[in-house]
């Protein structure tokens, strides 16, 4: 306050409440006569704004009483920016000893105060328009800043004397070039997200009666009168028994992850399968502070590659390519047909050698068969062939066994896939009557040719699957089936019971068959179930997107389709066994676990993002003072940025999974 002394003096920046005692000392210890002293003080200096000025004389106490007559108000606060623009400072002529001491510390109380004054006011502001439901609205804004204007210029402490005014503006000159700046020293950085955080709780109080506007789990948060922080905390379940049952499944899931062949940490969101633990984990891993998540979402993409291969190495399964694989097969299967030919031909010999294959049979039914069908023999050769080997070695209706096995011989490789078709309609029947000319008769040794012709014609004449396996295309050298084709020509594309048919001949090891023909079957039989688990790990990384490390993200949605078709139909229990088919549905899930999320958790607007328009908003809230509002989303942006990291270093160490064991 000023004060007049009675010779008509004005002493400036004397402290509200010095004794009149006080004051005297004062003067006369810089040299004022005062004898002089007497009368009443001033009642203020005219043309510099006050907060407080004096009024009357001193009280009965000796002490001078001072009495609020204007606050300072906005148009103060923008006609002390215009003079400090203008090169305008007050003279500090009239400012005693004692203001000119005091008025550097007036500056920093105002400096200080302001700031503070700022993050509350601005949030203050918002929150009455959340409170009468204009926020966002352009009334809202404008509203939520005149509210914001009147709460700093009522409660910023503003500089009495002529020094602490100057030294006010000489303050605003050093911060002005750090207008825009993002960020501001620790000290400061802390106080204001402390100041933040209270702001927040008086924000949420307001928030309440409108909460119903707001999403449901914030406003939770919001009534709760929670930390600013707290709007971007996962809420917790509320309906009775969820919790337990949402144990129970991460446990399970745990468990399925602690299984897998290479060593994969799930994250909590992954584990709890969290609507809204998902949706942060997600959204936060597109941060700076979220950089642990992604680096662990592409470490379980690794690790889900190291599982697949580690599924195709415990089949035993060595060939390097799906050629490889089909070639090995087919070299096995075609080394146990040539096996087998010498096996009936030993047999037939021996048939011979003991006159068994000499007994002369009624072949009358052939003879008839060929007549009923005469018509046909120019379009069937086979017909015109069968009816001459009867005119040349039919005698009286009859053939030997030999000759009749001659004939059978010749029909059958007439009737191949790739003979003429129309022979290939002629040929099954005309062999069904030899055979059965020949049931019952001849010797033990030929009835014992017999079936092992049968057993041969069984696994590879009479089967689709391995005859077609081990044929050429008619006319030319080519495979009827090509070397990469071969898992599917086995595994995918017939019934069950051809590919169990395929496995039985390629794994078989009849008494005899020599070792090295018996080995090469069951790697042949192992190389079908490495191409199996093969085709689920190519089918599952078949995308086009990258994780950050450049390896190929799996795909749920891919493997589980191939899995579901072999399961249908049997096929998984088959090539892998039921634990092996229970583990590879297991890798199922995991999938489901790593690359699924709820739908809305990716991509949306989500608690996070919201913070981040208003705190947008709250910056340019202090758009008067503007290294106030970068510091108020500084702070606010500290406060979470903390919580974030927190958030991410809990969903990275899920507690489900630290109560684990692994299984060795």
């Amino acid at each position: 306050m000023d004060v007049r002394l009675p010779d008509g003096t004005v002493i400036k920046g004397v402290p509200d409440g010095m004794s009149k005692a006080d004051l005297t000392a004062k003067l006369a210890k810089n040299g004022y006569d005062v004898s002089k002293l007497g009368g009443a003080p001033a009642s203020g200096s005219a043309g510099i704004p006050q907060n407080a000025q004096v009024q009357g004389d001193p009280g009965p106490d000796g002490r001078y009483a001072s009495g609020v007559t204007r606050r300072t108000t906005q148009a103060d606060l923008d006609n002390e920016a215009r003079l400090r623009g203008e090169g305008v400072r007050p003279s500090l002529d009239g400012d005693g000893p004692i203001a000119r001491v005091l008025g550097p510390l007036e500056a920093v109380a105002t400096a200080g105060s302001g700031i503070v004054n700022t993050v509350i006011g601005n949030l203050y502001g918002m929150g009455k328009s959340v409170a009468n439901g204009q926020y966002g609205t352009p009334e809202g804004i404008v509203a939520a800043k005149k509210t914001a204007d009147q709460y700093i210029a009522d409660n910023t402490y503003q500089p009495r004397s002529a020094t602490g005014k100057s030294a006010l503006m000489t303050l605003g000159d050093v911060v002005a070039p750090l207008e825009g700046l993002q960020g501001v020293g620790p000290v400061h950085g802390m106080q204001m997200a402390a100041q933040a955080g209270s702001g927040a709780r008086m924000l949420r109080t307001m928030a309440v009666p409108s909460a119903l506007a707001m999403d449901a789990q914030d406003a939770a948060m919001v009534a709760g009168g929670g930390r600013l922080r707290d709007l971007v905390r996962t809420p917790k379940p509320a309906m009775p028994g969820v919790g337990a049952a949402e144990t129970a499944e991460a446990t399970l899931r745990a468990q399925r992850f602690a299984n897998m062949r290479a060593e994969m940490k799930p994250t909590e969101g992954i584990l709890n399968r969290s609507f809204d633990q998902i949706r942060f984990e997600r959204e936060a891993a597109k941060r700076p502070e979220g950089k642990a998540l992604n680096d662990r979402y592409a470490d379980l993409n690794t690790g889900m590659g190291r599982h697949m291969d580690a599924l195709v190495d415990e089949t035993g399964a060595t060939a390097s390519s799906a050629r490889a694989a089909g070639k090995t097969v087919v070299e096995a299967a075609a080394a146990k047909k040539a096996a087998k030919k010498l096996e009936i031909k030993k047999a037939y010999d021996e048939a011979r050698e003991a006159g068994d294959m000499a007994e002369l049979v009624d072949v009358s039914k052939i003879a008839e068969y060929i007549e009923k069908n005469r018509s046909a023999m120019r379009n069937a050769p086979i017909l015109a062939t069968a009816d001459d080997e009867l005119a040349r070695l039919a005698v009286g209706g009859k053939m030997s066994i030999n000759d009749l096995e001659e004939v059978r011989k010749m029909v059958g490789k007439a009737g191949k896939p790739n003979a003429a078709n129309a022979n290939a309609g002629y040929t099954p029947e005309i062999i069904k009557i030899i055979d059965d000319a020949t049931i019952g008769k001849g010797g033990a040794k030929y009835q014992q040719a017999r079936r092992v012709f049968e057993n041969y014609a069984g696994e590879f004449k009479n089967r689709e699957v391995m005859d077609k396996l081990l044929r050429t295309k008619r006319g030319t050298k080519d495979r009827a089936v090509a070397y990469e084709d071969v898992f599917d020509h086995v595994v995918m594309d017939g019934s069950l019971d051809d590919m169990k048919h395929a496995f039985r001949v390629l794994e078989a090891h009849p008494v005899g068959t020599a070792p090295e023909i018996v080995a090469a079957g069951k790697q042949a039989a192992r190389e079908l179930r490495g191409a199996a688990a093969t085709r689920l790990k190519d089918r599952m990384f078949s995308n086009a997107g990258a994780d950050t490390t450049g390896n190929v993200v799996g795909s749920e949605a891919k493997i589980k389709g191939i899995v579901n078709e072999l399961d249908k139909t049997g096929k998984l229990d088959y090539l892998f066994g039921k634990k092996g088919a229970e583990e590879i549905r297991d890798t199922v899930k995991v999938a489901t676990d790593i690359y699924t999320n709820p739908v809305g958790t990716v991509n949306t607007s989500n608690t996070a993002s919201r913070m981040e328009q208003v705190l947008d908003k709250l910056a340019g809230y202090g758009g008067d003072v503007p290294v106030v509002g970068s510091a108020i989303k500084f702070a606010a942006k500290r406060v979470e940025s903390r919580n974030v990291k927190k958030k991410v270093d809990a969903a990275l160490n899920p507690k489900t999974l630290s109560d684990m064991t692994r299984n060795p």
